[in-house]
């Protein structure tokens, strides 16, 4: 019997996944000079889409055999 994630945290992860992949991208494009709190965007993103792809993939409980 496997036991997934909900779908509100799984929704959650990806939205702002996307939301500072957003900003990410306009930081990059809009700035000449980039600070090192504009590539924060870009890496927070990598990680709520990286959690996103690894929730989605794999399941919170597995239970085999009764264990």
């Amino acid at each position: 019997m496997k036991i997934r994630y909900k779908n509100k945290r799984l929704n959650f992860n990806l939205f702002f996944g996307i939301v500072w992949a957003i900003f990410g991208t306009i930081m990059l494009v809009a700035n000449e000079k980039m600070r090192l709190a504009d590539y924060g965007y870009v890496v927070l993103s990598m990680l709520y889409l990286g959690l996103y792809i690894y929730e989605y993939k794999n399941q919170y409980l597995t239970i085999q055999n009764g264990k």
